[in-house]
């Protein structure tokens, strides 16, 4: 590791093959369906799906049935739906999807229903990651809102 950048020369980073470690994708929702659909389909195509895990924090959808979206489109990956009544909140969705992972060693990342991932993804997310010393925090592009969900040019903003 570089000291330039104030990490420990001690850190040791999740080796990239071990797909021992469960990784627990968490999302919160309330009335997008259609993005949490195309993000569960897009993680399907994951190249090592091992030990992966999607939580998703369900606000009480009126427009949609989260639950009907999570059961047509994930086939490869386990996904669980949880029910809140309350008032979105990002962080409180994933706070609760988080407590509900009983695994301790579990490693956590934080998605959104917007994002789409390369199939390695789950790869890069342990290459980068150490239990307990360190996170893996990546700048993400967002699109603005009815941009395609393919790759392809479009527009949006960068953030982290």
């Amino acid at each position: 590791m570089d000291s330039a950048y104030g990490l420990d020369n001690q850190l040791q980073l999740l080796d990239d093959s071990d797909s021992s470690t469960p990784l627990y994708f968490l999302i919160s929702h309330k009335n997008r369906c259609e993005r949490l659909g195309d993000t569960i389909e897009n993680m399907n195509q994951f190249t090592n799906p091992s030990m992966v895990h999607i939580v998703v924090a369900d606000f009480m959808s009126d427009q949609c049935d989260a639950r009907a979206v999570v059961r047509a489109r994930s086939s490869r990956i386990p996904v669980r739906v949880l029910s809140l009544n309350e008032e979105f909140s990002r962080s409180r969705g994933l706070h609760v999807a988080a407590a509900s992972v009983e695994d301790a060693d579990a490693l956590f990342f934080t998605a959104d229903v917007d994002m789409l991932f390369p199939p390695d993804w789950p790869t890069r997310v342990r290459r980068h990651s150490s239990r307990g010393r360190a996170l893996f925090f990546p700048v993400t592009f967002t699109l603005e809102r009815d941009a395609p969900t393919v790759h392809s040019p479009c527009t949006g903003s960068w953030s982290s």
